[in-house]
């Protein structure tokens, strides 16, 4: 078994950063829909993302928190690492496979789908309210380390403003406080 330590966001709902993943090498026809796998990504670093297809042609998978499957199939002649268990504050957890692990992916997509829909609800709620959020927007200060833009409300970053434009809110709720759609955050 290899040892794995985990880091990204695309299986947030199943892992988080830090966890020790517990592997162990198979080949691509011993992979069914609902296992996760660990598998060399296109920039050479390790992926771990589950198998939602098995084809003659390949594997297609796909993070549990990303929007598309992966690009390109994943094949015979690949490394694949099958994930057994993982590793939480000294607790073994085992992991779902085939048709469970399949469910735990489609409970995870659901409750994603509610989020979001309850987000852009509580956004159409919220809209009218907009002078009640320039005014949180005014009480918020500015701070620049690097490039980089930290916009803080009460000493808690709550958005960063990046050179290419984007602004990434460091929760999703903070975007219904302070985006308004009559202005963005200063860079």
């Amino acid at each position: 078994m290899r040892r794995i330590f985990y880091r990204g966001n695309s299986m947030t709902r199943v892992f988080r950063p830090g966890d020790e993943l517990l592997a162990e090498a198979v080949a691509a026809a011993e992979c069914r829909p609902g296992d996760v796998i660990v598998f060399l990504g296109s920039a050479g670093g390790q992926v771990v993302h589950r198998v939602i297809a098995a084809t003659p042609a390949g594997l297609q998978t796909m993070g549990d928190n990303n929007d598309r499957p992966d690009p390109g199939l994943r094949q015979e002649g690949d490394t694949l690492l099958l994930v057994r268990a993982f590793l939480r504050r000294g607790r073994r957890h085992p992991l779902a496979r085939g048709a469970a692990g399949m469910r735990a992916f489609r409970r995870h997509r659901f409750r994603r789908a509610c989020r979001r829909l309850g987000g852009k609800v509580l956004r159409a709620l919220l809209l009218p309210l907009g002078g009640w959020r320039l005014r949180l927007l005014d009480a918020t200060s500015a701070h620049r380390f690097g490039e980089v833009v930290h916009r803080e409300w009460h000493g808690r970053v709550v958005a960063r403003c990046y050179p290419d434009g984007k602004i990434r809110y460091t929760r999703w709720y903070w975007r219904l406080l302070f985006a308004a759609p009559e202005r963005e955050l200063p860079r």
